[in-house]
């Protein structure tokens, strides 16, 4: 076993995501790690279940050992083993989105072949939803060589979501450079409810359209996919996705949720593609964050990124010290460029 990498956490923000994606790199690279001073700037310190429940998955996907790893632990030791391919059933309780899940699993997969269902809530408030990771943060590992698919066989707010991630690839990836997105050509909606009638989805697409004809621009919309289920589930919830096709590039502003106003979820999705509009660039934040690891696999990539967030900070961080990778930031260009 190769020297033990040293990554300490007391700079970053957003460390579940950190973690969740740290583990996914080191079953990758397969070397050691000690992680230290997790979550240890905060009133809670150390882990907290919802952390341990995501990073059991993902260490049970990638066939690694931690130690430290209860409740409270500020620091871990991650020892990685062969990971093994295949058919894989993943079920996780109602606390937890397993969109959150698919990612790190797809990076786990980079290298051999993988077929992986997924089986709990995939919809819930302020997570990442299946349809941006099928439609968006796939389109961009397509064009790196990578061939995932997700099919999203059902979808709910409580256990009864499910997904199947499968690459039938087993190559790594090849280098990225795209600067621009390009034009607009048509911009999709799905439309997913659970416990709710039919008029509900008719609001949710109205305040899309509104939201989305203020910007002046023509824009060619179209209603994709409008799902509903009437059912007696505790939590109705609702969720929508616009797809955005450019020439280059496939965005996706998504919106969901249980709590808030659900036509709302209409106008949350449109205002995410109108701020795409506004400017020029070829990832957006939540992507880049996503990809950094999968382009860190590359000899040399290029992007240019809409705005820098606390993720992609987060994912910057744990890919330079684990991938030994140096990721550039232009401030003027916004250029990101990995070599």
């Amino acid at each position: 076993m190769s020297e033990k990498i040293v990554l300490d956490f007391s700079e970053i923000k957003k460390q579940g995501f950190a973690l969740r994606q740290a583990l996914a790199i080191i079953a990758h690279i397969n070397k050691p790690v000690q992680i230290t001073n997790f979550r240890s700037s905060e009133d809670t310190k150390g882990l907290k279940w919802r952390d341990i429940l995501y990073a059991g998955v993902i260490a049970n996907l990638g066939n690694l050992e931690i130690k430290g790893f209860e409740k409270g632990s500020k620091d871990l030791e991650i020892i990685p083993k062969n990971v093994v391919y295949g058919n894989k059933i993943v079920k996780v309780k109602n606390t937890i989105s397993i969109s959150e899940i698919v990612v790190p699993a797809a990076l786990i997969s980079v290298g051999g072949k993988n077929r992986i269902r997924f089986m709990g809530p995939t919809d819930l408030d302020n997570l990442i939803s299946p349809e941006f990771i099928k439609y968006s943060t796939f389109s961009y590992l397509d064009k790196m060589g990578l061939k995932f698919d997700l099919n999203i066989v059902s979808k709910g707010f409580e256990e009864e979501g499910s997904l199947i991630l499968t690459n039938t690839s087993s190559v790594l990836p090849k280098s990225y450079s795209i600067l621009n997105k390009g034009e607009l050509d048509t911009i999709k909606a799905q439309i997913y409810t659970t416990g709710y009638k039919t008029h509900v989805n008719d609001e949710i697409y109205t305040y899309a359209r509104q939201r989305l004809l203020q910007t002046g621009q023509k824009i060619k919309f179209i209603l994709d996919d409008n799902k509903y289920i009437e059912n007696s589930v505790r939590n109705k919830g609702a969720s929508m996705a616009l797809i955005a096709y450019y020439d280059n590039v496939t965005l996706c502003g998504c919106a969901s949720g249980i709590k808030k106003t659900v036509p709302l979820i209409g106008k949350e999705a449109a205002d995410k593609i109108v701020g795409y509009l506004a400017k020029d660039f070829s990832i957006d934040s939540e992507n880049a964050a996503l990809l950094l690891p999968f382009l860190c696999l590359t000899k040399k990539s290029e992007f240019v990124i809409n705005k820098v967030s606390d993720k992609f900070n987060a994912a910057k961080a744990v890919c330079e010290i684990l991938f030994n990778k140096k990721i550039e930031f232009d401030k003027d260009t916004r250029v990101v460029t990995i070599s």
